[in-house]
């Protein structure tokens, strides 16, 4: 490290508990990076540890590196995320997972190269397995060992060597080393317990060390672990100079780290200071956990990865250092004020599908209305009206839940607008109907993709395809078809958001007056869930489990952020919210600032995915249980039974609750629950 390093004697300056594990630190520009296991990426301030911003990226978090003004982290599914350093805001994301940022650009496993600034492809990737690692870096090449070691050129990304040696490696494998024009790589080779010395020039081997670890080097001095023990050798013959035992647990979880005339070595809660020449001890320091990851030093500052948290170490004379306390969070911005009476709709049938309603009502405690034995997914509430959807279309009286009259036909999906029921049926099509009689108006067989409708215009999407249609006639205003690569497995409709069509399915954005291309969407997944919330000039696509929300930036046309969530998430103001296995996280958006966690006890899952109203939160669990949450804190403020376990969101894709008119309307498969005030 070239930065200056505490003066011993040490103290510890401060320390910062985490939501989880956090990754080794990163300090640049006066700041401190981690991601934590549970992928949230903090930027502390170096001076006091205080949180400047912190980001969800991902499920959980990979590695953190720095260059330029951009921090690059990674989530365990390889996806980068380019963050700028000061703001915390995304810039754009690439699929790599070992990021090795230098000189502006980004290098990567298979031979990879990104610009830094713009996340553009700069050379195409080879397929040899032997680039399957952590890359190494220097002036003209770009460096891989892993099942084989291999050299290429930078600029042409032309092999300039390569070896067949048998090298094991994984993705979680110690990168290879390149000291002094040595390339030393960590893995070992083949079934023997020696790793090997390669010269980085011709790709001969020169020499063998210790494996599984990662060497450090000043001058011609390494610095290797060797069962447990801590070496001093000569670069260039391996010649042992000194070693250090460490404590009575001699475990030594990160590498050594060298900074001038000293050496920093964690062994398992202490950190030694040991000098570089003789191996003498110098002075340690006890840590609150063991040092999980790594360390760094810049600005007279020991930073470590301790069990959950930041440890920062300073000389006991440094001076006391400055800077803000944590920022408490702002009020989520609720947005802009409820609706005229009569003007609200199902929040899942909106024009952004961004499933909250800024309604004062009906808020917790709640009561039951009525509850009526009725199969249905969705229910609808419009105009004084309600309706459930799905397998067949029904109004209802909202006072007792009595139905006034149903319309057959396998329905899948519906929507509202205008004094017109829109439903898609597998006998029919779209049919329009009159929603206080239900009598067909008129049907035209597009497919049964759902309908949306608003602002006085009804779209249908088809599997890669986009229809807009007079809703007076069921004429067809225009059609837009786009690459069918992406039609096998898209379940989406469109999405609407001012002059602008966002379709599933297409990596486009469309014009709602001509249904003609206005920008791209670049690296746009197959979407699985039947809507996508747009907000704030982001939309929010949604694939099962693991795939969870993608945050595309359509302003710029690229995605900026994924976090794994099993539904769709509920968008308002400021505040996103996502489901998982056991629970609900919300993030502060457009910054992805974790605001809460809630979870449920064990590991039941979600059923009904999440509505906000107002100031509060509803989902449904399997376990039959409608919970109520403060959209500020997502503390639980009320609770009911719905009186039957539910099967799982993946099973009944598309099921939602309705909103309006003073009532919560709740689906469970064969009942449908209607909630008011208890006040």
């Amino acid at each position: 490290m070239s930065g200056t390093a505490p003066t011993p004697p040490l103290a510890t300056a401060w320390t910062k508990p985490l939501d989880s594990y956090p990754s080794a630190p990163v300090i640049a520009d006066g700041r401190v990076f981690v991601v934590t296991i549970y992928g949230v990426l903090h930027a502390l301030d170096l001076r006091n540890g205080a949180v400047l911003w912190k980001k969800g990226i991902g499920t959980r978090g990979g590695k953190v590196a720095y260059d330029r003004g951009r921090v690059y982290a990674t989530d365990e599914y390889g996806l980068l995320y380019a963050i700028d350093a000061a703001s915390g805001l995304t810039l754009w994301t690439a699929t790599l997972s070992s990021p090795v940022p230098h000189d502006g650009r980004v290098y990567g496993p298979y031979g990879l190269v990104l610009d830094g600034a713009t996340g553009e492809r700069l050379n195409p990737p080879s397929v040899s397995p032997s680039l399957a690692a952590i890359p190494a870096v220097d002036g003209d090449r770009i460096y891989y060992a892993c099942q084989g070691a291999s050299a290429l050129v930078r600029s042409t990304s032309a092999f300039a060597w390569k070896t067949y040696d048998d090298l094991d490696c994984s993705s979680d494998s110690p990168p290879a080393v390149l000291h002094a024009g040595r390339l030393y790589a960590t893995q070992a080779r083949g079934t023997s317990n020696v790793a090997t010395v390669y010269d980085a020039a011709t790709g001969a081997g020169v020499g063998t060390f210790a494996p599984k670890s990662t060497p450090a080097f000043a001058g011609n001095t390494g610095l290797f672990v060797e069962n447990g023990v801590l070496q001093a050798r000569d670069a260039t013959t391996y010649a042992a100079r000194w070693s250090f035992t460490g404590g009575a647990d001699n475990v030594f979880q990160t590498p050594a780290l060298i900074a001038g005339n000293d050496v920093y070595y964690a062994d398992a809660e202490r950190v030694h200071v040991l000098d570089l020449n003789t191996g003498a001890a110098r002075s340690s320091i006890s840590t609150p956990d063991r040092v999980m990851k790594g360390m760094a030093i810049a600005q007279g500052t020991l930073v470590l990865s301790t069990g959950s948290g930041v440890t920062a170490i300073r000389g006991v004379s440094a001076p006391t250092q400055p800077g803000p306390a944590d920022s408490t969070p702002a009020p989520v911005d609720l947005g802009p004020p409820a609706p005229l009476p009569g003007a609200s709709t199902h929040a899942h049938v909106n024009a952004a599908h961004t499933a909250a309603i800024n309604l004062s009502d009906p808020a917790p405690p709640l009561k039951r209305r009525w509850r009526v034995w009725i199969d249905a997914r969705q229910a609808i509430v419009a105009d004084g009206r309600v309706f459930a959807i799905g397998p067949i279309a029904a109004r209802l009286n909202p006072t007792t839940g009595a139905t006034l009259w149903t319309y057959p036909g396998k329905v899948k999906h519906a929507a509202y607008d205008r004094g017109r029921l829109f439903v898609t049926t597998e006998e029919e099509g779209l049919v329009a109907l009159d929603p206080e009689t239900g009598a067909k108006l008129w049907s035209v067989n597009r497919g049964t993709g759902a309908p949306v409708a608003a602002d006085g215009e009804l779209y249908q999407g088809g599997s890669y395809s986009v229809t807009r249609i007079d809703p007076a006639t069921g004429a067809e205003v225009w059609r837009y078809l786009g690459d069918s690569m992406y039609g096998s497995t898209n379940r989406r409709t469109v999405s609407l958001d001012g002059p602008y069509v966002y379709p599933g399915g297409i990596c486009a954005t469309l014009s709602r007056a001509t249904g003609q291309p206005v920008k791209t969407l670049r690296g746009c997944p197959a979407s699985e869930h039947p809507f996508a919330p747009v907000s704030g000039g982001h939309m929010f696509e949604s694939g099962f489990g693991q795939a969870g929300v993608h945050d595309f930036d359509v302003e710029r046309g690229v995605l900026v952020n994924r976090v794994g969530s099993i539904a769709p998430p509920a968008v308002i103001g400021n505040l996103l919210v996502t489901s998982l296995v056991g629970g609900l996280n919300a993030y502060e958006f457009p910054s992805w600032t974790p605001r809460w966690k809630y979870r449920e006890r064990g590991e039941d899952t979600i059923a009904v995915p999440p509505l906000i109203v107002g100031r509060h939160v509803y989902f449904s669990t399997s376990m039959g249980e409608l919970r109520g949450l403060d959209v500020q804190t997502g503390q639980q403020v009320w609770s009911d039974s719905l009186g039957e376990n539910l099967t799982h969101y993946s099973t009944q894709v598309g099921v939602s609750m309705g909103v309006g008119d003073g009532l919560l309307i709740v689906p469970t498969g064969s009942r449908l629950t209607a909630y008011e005030s208890a006040a």
